[in-house]
């Protein structure tokens, strides 16, 4: 599904339509994607937690801040997490952003071979 919508994924150190020469401090933003369809930006957020743990406010407050403060507009937010429960106050921020919500059902639906990112032996 995602690999149909982004045309390109960049890591946030490297130069991308919103860190043009890789160098800003990370202040929330993971990764960048780029719409395939519309040209724009997408901010992406990553957090990798316990599957029981709930993701809170404060994990997200600087994602939402600096996407915001780059012109990452509305409905190009994407928190991908590992853990399916949020707390009130984030499920409320990721509706009023438009924020899309990807969990691990959600990789593993995209049939991609992980294989590639995991660390070698040896």
């Amino acid at each position: 599904m995602w690999t149909s919508r982004l045309s390109k994924v960049w890591l946030w150190g490297e130069p991308n339509p919103l860190n043009p020469d890789g160098s800003a401090k990370d202040d929330g933003i993971d990764l960048v994607g780029w719409g395939r369809y519309d040209d724009k930006p997408w901010a992406i957020q990553c957090k990798y937690y316990r599957r029981d743990k709930e993701l809170g406010k404060r994990e997200l407050d600087s994602f939402f801040a600096d996407a915001a403060s780059r012109g990452v507009g509305n409905g190009h937010l994407i928190v991908a997490a590992t853990t399916p429960r949020l707390s009130s106050d984030v499920a409320c921020e990721m509706t009023r952003n438009g924020c899309v919500l990807l969990g691990l059902e959600d990789f593993e639906a995209e049939g991609m071979d992980w294989s590639q990112f995991l660390p070698r032996e040896g």
